[in-house]
């Protein structure tokens, strides 16, 4: 994998949650209408089947649904990541959408999941951890 395409997925992960948070918000309706401009790149069947698989997960995340984010979230970065690896000139765009959601620009710090974790202890930091017996180092990309 690319640096190119590290950045890609690192984009679609803060859209997709920017996304799913206004949707929890502001509904899927406004926020579907945003989407389907951005996914023009691609033919007007494919728009419309991305589409599709968005509105079951989006109608269910809205203010009117039953408030899980996470399924929407998780739409989102799939179809978001592969759409950025076909159309890579739409990284700049993706970029201004999120702006004018006004969650722009790269979050500040790392951006860190625990997977797989079942009954384990899990320590997330942006650096170094001492545990007065040793350390735990913490290596994580660099943000631009």
């Amino acid at each position: 994998m690319s640096a190119a395409e590290i950045d890609m997925m690192d984009l679609a992960t803060r859209a997709s949650e920017a996304l799913a948070a206004e949707v929890a918000r502001s509904g899927w309706g406004l926020v579907r209408e945003k989407i389907a401009r951005f996914l023009r790149r691609d033919e007007p069947a494919v728009v419309e089947r991305q589409l599709a698989e968005l509105d079951v997960a989006g109608e269910r995340c809205g203010p009117n649904g039953d408030g899980d984010p996470e399924a929407l979230r998780a739409q989102c970065f799939w179809q978001l990541g592969m759409y950025l690896q076909r159309n890579p000139d739409a990284v700049e765009e993706l970029e201004q959408l999120l702006t004018d959601l006004g969650v722009g620009g790269r979050a500040a710090g790392a951006v860190m999941n625990a997977n797989g974790n079942t009954n384990s202890v899990v320590i997330q930091a942006g650096g170094n951890v001492s545990t007065g017996k040793g350390s735990i180092t913490a290596s994580t990309r660099p943000r631009r």
